[in-house]
C-alpha cells in the first residue's frame, strides 16, 4: 500500500467531513435513531420478528448505515465538484497562472442586447473539428430545450432567467450575494468613471508591456493571521498585490 497516498486521501476526506460537520453528524444520528425505532421497536413488538432480533442483527445494521452515511457525506461534495470540470481542484499547494485558453468580449447594440467576439486555442491534439469548435460550451446558449435547461440549469438560463434588463427591486439579495454587490458596484464606479473622461479601475493600459492575466489557477499559500479581522484584511491585500 502507498501510505503517502493513503494519508493524502485520508486528509482529503477529513477535511470534506470537516467542513461539513454537523450534516454528517445529523444524517448519522437520524438515520441509526429511525433504524432503531423501526427495527428494535416496531418490527419485534408487531410481531414480525423475535424479540432476540434487536441483539442478533441491529447493531450490525446500525454500523452498515453510519459507515453509508459517512461515506455519503463525504463523497456527495466530492462527486458535485467533479461533475462539468471532470476534476477535483483541491488547492492544496500553490500553483502559478495556466495560460488562459479564451478571450471573449462583448460589444454593445443597445441597452439590451449585445454581440459576443472570441478566440480560442485549440490545442490538435484535442481533435475537434471546426463545427465542434464553433459550438458554444456547455450552458452558454438557449441550445437546450427549455425543460432541460429548467432541470440543470446553467450560466445562459442564469442570466437570461433575470430579464432582458434586471430588476434590482424585485430582488432579495443575501449574505451570499455579497460577490453580486461587489462587482455590481465595481461596474458602476467603472461607466462613472468613463462619463468623467477617465479610466475605470483595472483598465489602465501599459503602452507595450504585456498585460498581466490572472484566472482561478492562481493558488498561492498564505499563512492565516491571528484573528479573523486581520485575515480578512490579509486576504484583501493579497488579492490586490496580485492584481496589481
Amino acid at each position: 500500500m502507498n501510505w503517502k497516498t493513503f494519508f493524502a486521501l485520508l486528509g482529503r476526506d477529513a477535511h470534506v467531513a470537516r467542513r461539513n460537520f454537523i450534516p454528517i453528524v445529523l444524517q448519522t444520528l437520524l438515520q441509526t435513531m429511525l433504524l432503531v425505532f423501526v427495527f428494535g421497536r416496531l418490527v419485534t413488538t408487531s410481531g414480525y420478528m423475535p424479540i432476540e432480533y434487536k441483539s442478533m442483527l441491529l447493531p450490525g445494521i446500525i454500523a452498515l448505515s453510519m459507515l453509508l452515511s459517512g461515506i455519503q457525506a463525504v463523497a456527495m461534495p466530492l462527486i458535485s465538484e467533479f461533475q462539468f470540470t471532470r476534476e477535483i481542484e483541491e488547492a492544496t499547494e500553490a500553483k502559478p497562472a495556466s495560460r488562459p485558453l479564451i478571450i471573449r468580449w462583448a460589444v454593445p447594440n443597445d441597452d439590451a442586447l449585445t454581440t459576443n467576439f472570441e478566440l480560442a486555442q485549440v490545442d490538435p491534439a484535442w481533435r475537434l473539428t471546426p463545427e465542434q469548435v464553433a459550438q458554444p460550451g456547455f450552458g452558454q446558449s438557449g441550445d437546450r430545450p427549455y425543460a432541460e435547461r429548467q432541470r440543470f440549469p446553467a450560466d445562459f438560463d442564469a442570466q437570461s432567467s433575470q430579464r432582458t434588463i434586471a430588476v434590482h427591486d424585485l430582488e432579495h439579495l443575501a449574505s451570499t450575494d455579497r460577490g453580486v454587490i461587489m462587482l455590481r458596484r465595481i461596474l458602476r464606479d467603472g461607466i462613472r468613471a468613463v462619463a468623467r473622461g477617465e479610466d475605470p479601475f483595472g483598465a489602465t493600459c501599459s503602452g507595450d508591456k504585456a498585460i498581466r492575466t490572472f484566472t482561478q489557477d492562481v493558488v498561492l499559500r498564505v499563512p492565516a493571521a491571528p484573528t479573523p479581522e486581520e485575515d480578512r484584511r490579509l486576504l484583501r491585500a493579497t488579492g490586490r498585490r496580485v492584481l496589481a
